[in-house]
């Protein structure tokens, strides 16, 4: 069922209909709810077009177009294509986080580094979302070690100095911006 609805609305997307996209995305978010709920979907099934990088690249096209809820329930399907995937692991909880489901989130990204410990993203992840767990301190830490797997990233930088602030290491949060502006041009919102 969910392979069909994730079908039926890339076609949507392709022939570019909003009715037959609605109608898609309607088909998807029941796939993604009956796939919370246990049921299972065929990963023996070929997939050519729809294998977990697709999906993964998908889901982030709509959170870059600020749904995240399409997204989160597109990264479900490609959790039960490939439930070892830390780069979909990240995104999920990524996705989760921007839905306000931090508890899930945060479950999502530990198992993200469990299964990647060296993707950056997930570590980056953890931070924004131990950040709104209000734990500045595991906050500080994961961004620290996104800063450490990937040191020429100004925006890790960044939300390591952000999180310094939230803790009042005020001495510290003035290096880590003026680091990161100089890495990426990223800005400090401080």
């Amino acid at each position: 069922m969910a392979d069909q609805a994730v079908a039926r609305y890339l076609q949507a997307l392709a022939a570019g209909s909003a009715q037959h996209e609605l109608t898609a995305l309607l088909a998807l978010a029941s796939a993604a709810q009956q796939a919370a709920g246990g049921v299972a979907v065929d990963a023996r099934e070929p997939w050519p077009p729809l294998e977990p990088d697709r999906l993964t690249a998908l889901a982030g096209r709509h959170r870059e177009q600020g749904l995240p809820g399409l997204a989160e329930a597109v990264l479900a399907v490609a959790l039960q294509r490939a439930p070892g995937s830390g780069q979909a692991r990240a995104n999920h909880a990524l996705a989760l986080h921007e839905l306000g489901r931090h508890a899930e989130a945060l479950v999502q990204a530990e198992q993200s580094i469990a299964l990647a410990p060296a993707l950056a993203a997930a570590w980056f992840n953890l931070g924004l979302i131990r950040a709104a767990l209000h734990d500045e301190a595991g906050a500080a830490q994961a961004h620290a070690q996104a800063q450490a797997l990937a040191p020429q990233s100004g925006m890790h930088h960044l939300q390591a100095g952000l999180a310094l602030q939230r803790q009042g290491r005020l001495l510290e949060v003035q290096g880590a911006f003026r680091y990161a502006m100089t890495l990426d041009g990223a800005t400090p919102e401080a």
